[in-house]
């Protein structure tokens, strides 16, 4: 391994100084350790949660490593890993109903490994969990209609789901309706005879 190696360095920097081949294969040695040393770095950071979003951080170093060794199997386990965290900062997000904060998690993620198809399937999860919160937010307001004080807790509902859901979200504007008629018709649904 690299003990091997050094000890071969030493020798040959000894014995051979100038021969072209020695001069090479020393300075793979020495690539070697700064890439060992870049990917160490790299992994401190990753531990420590410093994920170079923007910049700086593990992201920097991996890539430093892949800008001199293209495909440096260390280093793109370590982007995976990179990538990994940073969604999975985007579920915590979105646990806590964050959801623009979850989207840019996601959107840092997808600079991490264009191309792989992790970061489209969390989309598509988070976004199935986003739908279902404002569902349920919906189904509460329209339980809550026909009762006392009915309208002002469906309209509390409905400030949660603007404030979550992309604008012009069919479900908001369902509920909206189901509101205006309540307030306009009271107990009457459009249709009735007063």
């Amino acid at each position: 391994g690299m003990r091997a190696a050094h000890d071969f360095a030493a020798v040959a920097r000894y014995l051979a100084p100038g021969d072209p081949e020695v001069v090479a294969y020393l300075e793979r040695v020495d690539q070697a350790d700064r890439l060992r040393e870049l990917n160490r770095a790299a992994e401190r950071a990753l531990q420590a949660g410093d994920l170079g979003e923007s910049g700086g951080g593990a992201l920097a170093l991996f890539r430093q490593v892949l800008a001199e060794r293209p495909g440096q199997p260390r280093a793109m386990q370590g982007m995976a890993a990179v990538e990994s965290a940073m969604i999975r900062r985007a579920e915590l997000a979105a646990d806590a109903a964050d959801y623009r904060l979850a989207d840019e998690w996601l959107g840092h993620a997808a600079r991490v490994r264009p191309g792989f198809p992790t970061v489209d399937d969390a989309r598509r999860r988070l976004e199935g969990v986003r739908a279902a919160h404002v569902r349920r937010l919906r189904d509460e307001g329209v339980d809550a209609l026909p009762r006392i004080n009915g309208v002002s807790v469906a309209r509390a509902r409905l400030a949660e789901i603007i404030a979550i859901a992309d604008p012009g979200d069919p479900v908001a504007n369902d509920l909206r309706e189901r509101i205006d008629r309540a307030v306009h018709y009271g107990d009457f649904r459009p249709g009735q005879v007063f």
